[in-house]
């Protein structure tokens, strides 16, 4: 059943269907696939578990796919998403976002869900967790007056690396999605899901670019 969404906040997979007018487009153009909160912190490529904020499919897949794109691509000692589970048997779980206190370098969950990271930690004996949400999943349709039309699906991707043991968010990522079926591309027929994961894998290449890029800038 297609349902209609005008809140953009959609995080159901399939894709919860959007029909909203253009002012509605999704996204900021805000692309900070991951970004130091301070400069100067060094990244040590030690052991990291790659958290998703919740237990949507969109979340799961980019929890999945970013992990093994950094174990292919760094030198961290990452921890598989099956050994996630068996050592957190309620996980993928509920991470609750706010607004960011400060948008220049955003924090993007609640105080109170700290203590639900640390415990996370706390099973997974790693030094950072990087958990990770895929938001305001969306698709717009607009109808032109000349009978034409366009589709657009939006996501915006969030999130934060921890490090531990001192429990210090030291880096945040915000990259906004945008995909549009193209004849030329020969995507104009695909499905929903092939948009999304798409959108998923977009997302996970700039964040693992800009980590390998940090980390062989902090060698030299």
């Amino acid at each position: 059943m297609i349902k209609r969404c005008f809140a953009l906040r959609c995080t159901l997979f399939p894709l919860l269907m959007s029909f909203a007018t253009l002012f509605l487009l999704a996204g900021c153009g805000a692309n900070k696939p991951f970004v130091l909160m301070e400069d100067g912190y060094k990244i040590k490529p030690s052991s990291i578990a790659i958290v998703a904020g919740d237990n949507s499919e969109p979340a799961i897949k980019l929890a999945e796919v970013l992990t093994k794109e950094i174990k292919e691509k760094t030198a961290f000692r990452i921890m598989d998403q099956d050994d996630i589970r068996k050592r957190i048997p309620k996980y993928p779980m509920k991470i609750e976002t706010t607004e960011p206190k400060d948008s220049s370098r955003p924090v993007w969950f609640v105080d109170s869900e700290k203590k639900k990271l640390d415990s996370i930690q706390g099973k997974l004996k790693v030094d950072y967790i990087f958990v990770i949400w895929a938001e305001n999943l969306s698709v717009q349709s607009v109808q032109y007056y000349n009978g034409g039309g366009d589709t657009n699906y939006y996501m915006t991707v969030i999130g934060n690396l921890i490090e531990y043991p001192k429990g210090k968010t030291v880096s945040f990522t915000h990259i906004d999605e945008k995909e549009t079926p193209h004849l030329y591309k020969l995507t104009i027929f695909k499905s929903n899901n092939y948009f999304v994961e798409s959108m998923i894998n977009d997302a996970v290449q700039r964040i693992t670019e800009d980590i390998v890029t940090l980390i062989t800038a902090q060698k030299g």
